[in-house]
C-alpha cells in the first residue's frame, strides 16, 4: 500500500509539473531543469556501476537516459525557450 501511495506521489508531481511545462510557467523549467541533472547524475552513477560490472543491458539504459537528460537541458536552456517562458 506504501508503494502506491509513493508512486501515486510522484505521479501527481509529475502531473503538476507537465501543467507548469504546458502553460509556459518559469517555476515548471526550472523544475525540470533540476530534476534532469538529478536524473543526470543517477544515470551517471549507474553507468559506471554497469561498466565496473559488466553489464551491457544496463550501460545501454543509462546511455539512453544520460542522452535524454541531456537533451531536454539543452533544449530547455536555448534562447528562444527562456524567452518564451519568461514572458507569462
Amino acid at each position: 500500500m506504501m508503494l502506491g501511495v509513493i508512486i501515486l506521489a510522484c505521479a501527481a508531481l509529475f502531473a503538476v509539473l507537465g501543467f507548469g511545462l504546458w502553460n509556459l510557467r518559469n517555476w515548471g523549467r526550472v523544475t525540470t531543469i533540476v530534476l534532469c541533472v538529478l536524473g543526470a547524475v543517477g544515470a551517471s552513477i549507474g553507468f559506471m556501476w554497469a561498466l565496473l560490472h559488466f553489464r551491457i543491458f544496463g550501460v545501454m539504459v543509462s546511455s539512453v537516459r544520460i542522452s535524454i537528460d541531456l537533451f531536454v537541458l539543452w533544449y530547455l536552456s536555448q534562447v528562444h525557450v527562456r524567452r518564451a517562458f519568461s514572458d507569462f
